[in-house]
């Protein structure tokens, strides 16, 4: 495997990563607040 010396490939890795465990976060945190609300009312 090639080493890549572009750092803006990196920077996209790094954003797409970043974008993942945002969207996995929120349907976590969606999950998590839909358990809460079953669990009080």
């Amino acid at each position: 495997m090639t080493r890549l010396n572009k750092p803006k490939s990196k920077l996209t890795w790094l954003w797409v990563i970043l974008a993942l465990l945002v969207l996995a976060g929120v349907l976590l945190g969606l999950d998590y607040l839909d358990i809460v609300q079953l669990g009080l009312y």
